[in-house]
């Protein structure tokens, strides 16, 4: 889920992308809002944005505490792994509906695996601190198994797929383009898609300290009407409420 649709529609709306103005750093993923807004000939009318490709949510993470990066979009589970971090330099400002069918677990074309139990020993491939990792957790737990059951290796999506296409994996938990990719190329199967074991819901986060709580709060507004423009029934945008953005 990129960020950039909701830039998009913040700048055709008017509103100024930061607190000292210029670019605005946005995150994006392969597949995402910024291929669809730049196929549509999308643009922000007032401000420029500066796309930066993300693989997983907790890259965006670790960029919105390193400064380098103003705004980005991630899962529900990114946030909850920082929440250890001594540095947390992000607030949420709204939430948005994904596709939960677009996150499975992929087996080979000729895997003998055939359900959930069949994991049990084997290499199963997911992404650090994201979505693949909680909804791999949450379908072992339902077949009555756990983490220590299996060979977990933790990678990026361009390592899994390697991976994936060598045979070096029995399983992978993973989401996006890469499942259609998979399964286009590699004759990969679906054994399982993350619906029932997860929310659906992605957060916008920006920057806390180029966004101050003010601006944050003025912001919401704009961002989730613009978006909503192009977003149908249920994937529409949520503010979140103000008090969520204060400190305690």
């Amino acid at each position: 889920m990129g960020a950039g649709l909701a830039f998009t529609m913040l700048g055709g709306c008017g509103a100024s992308p930061g607190a000292g103005g210029g670019k605005l750093r946005s995150s994006y993923s392969k597949g995402g809002y910024e291929l669809i807004l730049r196929t549509a000939g999308l643009k922000p009318k007032d401000f420029g944005v500066d796309y930066s490709l993300f693989q997983s949510g907790h890259l965006v993470i670790e960029a919105l505490n390193g400064g380098s990066l103003d705004f980005g979009t991630m899962s529900e589970i990114p946030p909850v792994f920082a929440a250890a971090s001594s540095i947390q330099s992000f607030r949420q400002v709204a939430t948005i509906v994904g596709d939960v069918n677009n996150q499975v677990i992929l087996v080979p074309r000729h895997s003998p695996i055939r359900d959930l139990a069949d994991l049990k020993g084997r290499r199963i491939a997911y992404v650090r601190a994201t979505t693949s990792q909680y909804f791999l957790i949450r379908m072992l737990q339902s077949v009555g198994l756990g983490w220590q059951d299996i060979h977990p290796v933790a990678m990026s999506p361009t390592d899994g797929m390697a991976a994936f296409s060598n045979g070096a994996i029995d399983a992978w938990a993973i989401y996006g383009f890469q499942i259609q990719r998979a399964v286009a190329t590699q004759g990969a199967h679906v054994l399982k898609t993350a619906l029932g074991f997860l929310s659906g819901n992605y957060t916008l986060r920006p920057m806390s300290m180029r966004w101050p709580i003010r601006s944050r709060r003025r912001r919401s507004a704009p961002i989730c009407n613009c978006s909503n423009r192009a977003l149908p029934g249920r994937r529409r945008m949520k503010s979140v409420s103000p008090k969520h953005w204060r400190k305690k």
